[in-house]
């Protein structure tokens, strides 16, 4: 069992609806548990009382603007501080389905500036270790979203959000300096690759460096494999 020194990582895995996003959470965490790391795996919105009434709110239609973003904020702030921060001071890598990017991303189509609500974010979020947006034309996103379910799109999921919060997504991968874009049309064999790929590049390797040689190549060899 590895637990990194000091504090663990932080992994945003990021995109528009229909990308992938929960599957590639799943799969990069039995990777990384495979070649040994501890691992905490997580969403938002989450399943506490700010998040489920931001789920109820996204079929039942959309709260005012005020007002919800207002709940992502307190959503937010308490999942950090009941499950991201404790388990980054345990030293796991904790993999989070959606974070503060979204917020950007989808407050920001609603007419939220940009660099306020991401200033207002990492004010009470830790930054990312590494940002990994899956990028999937909408057109395809929606077709997933309408294949893999039976009820009517939510308000969050229409096509000209969809684009608006796609374009605001690439720009945020573009400008935050551990942000990643990872092609979303490809297999999710390989987008889990690249993912750890781009792990093993970045944050992952200061700590790997701590580690024995044939300890390293092992880690190496089980998450490229």
């Amino acid at each position: 069992m590895i637990l990194l020194e000091n504090r663990g990582l932080l992994i945003a895995i990021e995109g528009i609806d229909g990308s992938g996003k929960s599957t590639q959470a799943t799969q990069l965490s039995r990777l990384l548990e495979g070649a040994g790391f501890v691992t905490e795996v997580t969403r938002e919105p989450t399943a506490g009382q700010y998040g489920l009434e931001l789920r109820r709110s996204a079929r039942a239609g959309r709260l005012p603007r005020e007002r919800e973003l207002e709940l992502f904020m307190l959503d937010r702030r308490e999942h950090v501080e009941a499950c991201i921060e404790p388990a980054l001071q345990r030293g796991e890598i904790v993999i989070t389905d959606r974070y503060y990017f979204s917020t950007v991303a989808y407050q920001g189509a609603r007419g939220f500036e940009h660099t306020q609500l991401l200033r207002d974010n990492e004010a009470i979020a830790p930054k990312p270790d590494l940002l990994c947006v899956i990028d999937l034309p909408v057109q395809l996103a929606v077709e997933r979203i309408e294949q893999g379910r039976r009820e009517t799109r939510t308000a969050f999921e229409q096509t000209a959000m969809l684009t608006t919060c796609r374009d605001i997504f690439l720009g945020l991968a573009e400008t935050t300096p551990c942000g990643v874009v990872i092609d979303g049309e490809q297999s999710p064999e390989l987008i889990t690759q690249r993912i750890a790929m781009a792990l093993l590049e970045g944050p992952l390797s200061s700590h790997l460096g701590r580690l024995g040689e044939a300890d390293r190549e092992a880690v190496v060899s089980a998450l490229l494999r």
